[in-house]
Formats: structure tokens, sequence, C-alpha cells
């Protein structure tokens, strides 16, 4: 499946992102670096993915994903619900996860829609 990838701003207070398909390393700064741009067009930080990865991401790629992250400016600004749809790679999702919450970025991923909506606007 190839990579697809949605960065909208949804009137309720967040960025939505939907992307599916195989991703690696280069598909991420892709996503990102909409994410940053359209949150700085309106001054949002609070972004909502939902995915459905059908290719493993690679353990350096969580490494990668924090310099990334620090490349393009996903800082203490942004609070991200992430949902991953496919149960065959929720843990290698995870590992991205941990080691972005490691390098703190307030993130958190889900496996549900709504869990992660009602955690996101959480105070």
């Amino acid at each position: 499946m190839k990579f697809e990838i949605s960065v909208t701003y949804d009137n309720e207070g967040f960025i939505n992102v939907i992307s599916n398909g195989e991703k690696n390393i280069d598909t991420a700064r892709q996503l990102w670096e909409q994410v940053s741009e359209l949150s700085e067009k309106v001054d949002c930080y609070r972004v909502l993915g939902s995915a459905f990865t059908v290719k493993n991401h690679s353990t350096l790629d969580g490494y990668d994903h924090a310099k990334l992250f620090q490349e393009i400016g996903i800082d203490h600004r942004y609070k991200i619900a992430w949902v991953e749809t496919n149960p065959d790679v929720f843990d290698d999702v995870g590992f991205i996860e941990t080691v972005l919450r490691n390098r703190g970025t307030f993130l958190q991923l889900f496996s549900d829609q709504s869990e992660a909506k009602s955690w996101l606007f959480e105070e």
C-alpha cells in the first residue's frame, strides 16, 4: 500500500492527521513538516493522528524520529494523540512513542480514536 497523508485543521481545535501505507523516516519527515507548518499557521498544537501502517518501522527509525522532531520544531507546545489501527505494527509504533516520550514529547499512542480524542482535550 502506497503512503498517503492528509493534514488538516479541524474546527474543534486540533490538527487532524490521516496517514496510511508504508512508512519510513522519509515519510515521517513529510508528515511532521506538514503538521509543523499548519500548526504554526493556525496557532494550534494539538494533533490527532490516525494511521494504518503496513510496513514495520526499523528500530533506528525510533531514534531518528527524536532527531527529526528536534529539527522540525515539534516541541513542548505539542500534545499528540496517535492512533495506530493495525495491531500487527502497534508495538513497533509503541517503540517510537517511548523514544519520543523519553525525550520530552507529550505524546500518547492509542488503538481507539475516541480515547485518543478524549486524552487530547484533557487538561
